[in-house]
């Protein structure tokens, strides 16, 4: 029964509260692979997980963090060795499983995956959920067809999803891609990420069925009114 610190959430009648606690690995969720966590990122999530009915946590107490990277301890799952660098994010992470925010965690092997050679822990982790998510979201819209000339929106683009996507898809070529801001400051964040036009969110009318078709894609990230005013300016 290793002991180490890590952060668990409990559920009182008021208030939900969390803390730095000393654990045992009886305080883990089921899992076949016992991993060393070195880092785990924070995310829009993680912030909802500690608040009264944030939505996120099912059953307290739990130790949040909905993803992780580090070295594995020991492994039932043929797939890891002991030794070997793997990251995870999503799932049940941090959610209805223990998750990251934790000197050790366990987890089902199928939820996890190997660190790349050429990146470390903390690299990982700095692109973390918001980094796979970027990646996933725009892997999805070049198998829809997305091309370098298409004229491209990314919402939300100075935000954590929205800032690594931008970043990619600039890296990729793309040379007409417009980032979605809600505040004046945000402008010049986007241009360094890689926008080559940026547009003001309030100029993004909702409640109009038909509007002009400006863009070929949209990346969206913050949904609601504005991707509901958005559906009608893709071009189909």
């Amino acid at each position: 029964m290793t002991n180490f610190k890590g952060f668990i959430v409990r559920n009182y009648d008021s208030k939900v509260e969390g803390q730095v606690e000393k654990l045992s690995t009886d305080d883990l969720s089921a899992g076949n692979v016992l991993i060393k966590v070195e880092y785990s990122s924070l995310n829009y999530k993680d912030m909802l997980a500690f608040q009264k009915n944030g939505g996120v946590i099912r059953n307290y107490p739990l130790i949040p963090g909905i993803d992780l990277a580090g070295i594995v301890i020991s492994s039932e799952d043929a797939n890891f060795k002991e030794g070997e660098w793997i990251l995870g994010a999503g799932y049940g992470l941090g959610v209805s499983h223990s998750g990251g925010l934790a000197e050790i965690a366990r987890v089902p092997g199928e939820w996890l995956t190997k660190v790349p050679e050429n990146m470390t822990t903390r690299e990982a982790m700095i692109y973390g959920t918001a980094g796979l998510t970027a990646g996933l979201s725009i892997k999805a819209l070049l198998e829809a067809g997305m091309k370098p000339e298409d004229h491209v929106l990314v919402t939300g683009s100075t935000g954590g999803v929205g800032s690594i996507a931008t970043k990619i898809l600039a890296k990729l070529g793309y040379e007409n891609l417009a980032a979605l801001v809600r505040k004046p400051g945000q402008a010049k964040i986007a241009q360094s990420l890689g926008a080559t036009e940026v547009i003001d969110a309030s100029s993004i009318r909702s409640g109009k069925p038909l509007q002009h078709q400006t863009f070929d894609y949209v990346l969206d990230t913050v949904g609601g009114d504005v991707a509901a005013a958005l559906l009608s300016m893709v071009k189909i």
